[in-house]
């Protein structure tokens, strides 16, 4: 199975929740790939450099693409969008 996580590292998104859940999927043994994608900030939620460590074996895609086109192409791949943002403005962030 393939996530793909819309990253724009604001706390406003949640970013907390989304990866407690793939942490417990990843303690469980389930098998799952995860593309973490969108632009670093001068002030990132700290969970992003903890994912990074602890999710490392499942993850193909981290951080802003080189191009519109490898975004494309990486989003998809995937099968499954989430988006975890405590407020939506006309589903931008998905």
């Amino acid at each position: 199975m393939f996530f793909y996580y819309v990253l724009f590292r604001e706390f406003d998104k949640n970013p907390d929740l989304f990866f407690r859940v793939l942490y417990r999927l990843h303690d469980e043994g389930h098998a799952f790939r995860l593309s973490v994608l969108g632009e670093e900030f001068t002030t990132n939620p700290p969970i992003f450099e903890q994912v990074k460590i602890t999710l490392s074996s499942h993850i193909d895609h981290f951080g802003r693409q080189p191009s519109k086109e490898d975004y494309y192409n990486v989003l998809s791949s995937c099968d499954i969008a989430v988006s975890t943002a405590d407020h939506e403005f006309f589903g931008v962030a998905m």
